[in-house]
């Protein structure tokens, strides 16, 4: 028997429980049949919170939020409060919340010279309330590093301008001369952008470890009139098309409400319905869209791996392809990329409970600086989340974000991770009742009525008592 919420996060096959599981399977002599009884943990409804980031700007705290909404109608916004602590100095704001994921931004005046501390932000309590509550630290922006990747040219050139912009702070583009150079680079790098032939062999192995850490990449078609065969995380691009004369492939609709593409915390949308092609590779495989031309395809596909994201752009910034270098779409999409892919160098936000990359000390204990659960409750970053100072060095650690994804792995896929064995499962909702579970509720009426009747008729009988006789002198 096997008890499990069935979350998709922990049913991948380089979940840590699998191999062993499998290996202790795989020797036994009989193939073993196992029962899952499928358990959830949370209700249909629910809210959940994350600081994606958190910086100084002008002297205010900048925080970039996510709020998750499971069980609710998509189309009906409503306000919710929330409850937001700096230093443990408490304040309270409202969030509007829209669609199933909304990306947030709010500002916090700070004191004058103040440039570091730890926070914490809040919902209300509701029946999950485990990802009700985000703990962040924030300090100066640190540097984006982004690696331009492919041949020399118009090309490389509009993208490291784009990507690191003359006179805005915190940027680095590095265009390395050859393909060992970039490799020996990736550690320290936010973002890569690749353009030109797809990668192959070590390079490609190194750019998949690179995503999986947290890593953003921007890949680009090559600027040649054939497809790609080799893809790369399952995505390819197809043969080059050109629009017909005096017309031209126009980016038409994309997503406004969350990821790189979103609305400006002022609500105004990136003017990316300005870009005009007159060449495009269509993307094919598997991949999420995030923006489409005019005749409904797909002009930027997103596919996650591990903590990262690749990125497929279906043009390029050469005038003889589109007007992609005049930045309607290009700037923000490479700003937001980089910022993103900072995030892996900030500690205060990546680190999760039981992190490998958590702070050690032979000497020193962590000490918990946050009130979040009243005062300093016990507890470390290998089990408990929080704000935690070692050293000279404060560092805020919160429960996967994973753990907040509610896709439930279903029944194909637990028979692929575990073939060596018979799979049923019976699930603990009440709303869809299997025939298993109908057979028990029978089995269990009939027992209790054989129990009933085996009492009864082991009762004793009734006797009349029969008087007692008299001894007379």
């Amino acid at each position: 028997w096997y008890a499990s919420d069935r979350q998709a996060s922990s049913g991948s096959p380089d979940y840590p429980l699998c191999p062993g599981v499998r290996q202790l399977l795989a020797a036994l002599a009989i193939p073993p049949s196992i029962r899952i009884l499928a358990l959830r943990d949370r209700p249909e409804s629910n809210r959940g919170i994350r600081v994606r980031q958190a910086q100084v700007s002008n002297g205010r705290l900048v925080l970039d939020l996510e709020v998750l909404r499971q069980g609710f109608n998509p189309n009906q916004p409503e306000d919710v409060p929330v409850h937001l602590s700096v230093d443990n100095a408490a304040a309270a704001a409202t969030l509007h919340l829209a669609g199933e994921s909304t990306a947030i931004r709010k500002e916090i005046p700070l004191p004058q010279g103040k440039e570091s501390g730890f926070g914490i932000v809040s919902l209300p309590h509701d029946d999950f309330t485990r990802d009700d509550i985000s703990l962040f630290t924030f300090g100066h922006r640190p540097l984006a590093n982004i690696l331009i990747c492919g041949p020399s040219g118009e090309v490389g050139k509009t993208l490291s301008l784009m990507s690191a912009p003359p006179g805005l702070p915190n940027r680095k583009a590095t265009m390395p001369g050859n393909t060992r150079a970039a490799q020996a680079a990736l550690a320290s790098q936010s973002m890569v952008a690749w353009y030109g032939p797809p990668p192959r062999a070590e390079m490609e192995e190194k750019l998949l470890a690179f995503i999986e850490e947290g890593g953003i990449v921007l890949f680009l078609p090559d600027d040649t009139a054939h497809g790609t065969r080799h893809p790369f995380l399952g995505v390819s691009w197809g043969a080059m098309e050109t629009a017909p004369p005096e017309e031209y492939y126009r980016l038409e609709t994309w997503d406004r409400q969350r990821g790189f593409l979103r609305d400006g915390s002022d609500q105004a949308a990136i003017p990316a319905n300005r870009l005009r092609a007159v060449r495009r590779k269509p993307l094919l495989g598997k991949y999420r869209t995030l923006a489409s031309w005019d005749d409904g395809t797909c002009a930027l596909a997103q596919v996650r791996a591990g903590t990262g994201s690749a990125l497929f752009l279906g043009t390029l910034p050469r005038y003889s392809w589109s007007n992609l270098a005049d930045g309607h779409l290009l700037l923000p999409l490479l700003q937001r990329m980089a910022d993103r892919g900072a995030e892996r160098f900030s500690t205060s936000i990546s680190l999760r409970v039981n992190d490998p990359a958590l702070p050690q000390s032979a000497t020193d204990i962590p000490v918990r600086m946050d009130n979040a659960q009243g005062s300093h409750p016990s507890g470390s970053p290998a089990d408990t989340a929080g704000v935690y100072r070692l050293g000279a060095q404060t560092y805020a650690v919160n429960r996967p974000w994973s753990e907040d994804n509610p896709d439930q792995i279903t029944d194909e896929k637990l028979r692929l991770l575990l073939p060596e064995a018979s799979i049923s499962s019976m699930q603990s909702t009440a709303e869809t009742p299997s025939l298993v579970q109908e057979a028990w509720k029978l089995f269990l009426i009939i027992s209790l009525a054989c129990l009933l009747l085996e009492a009864f008729l082991c009762l004793p009988r009734h006797t009349a008592k029969r008087p007692s006789p008299t001894i007379r002198p």
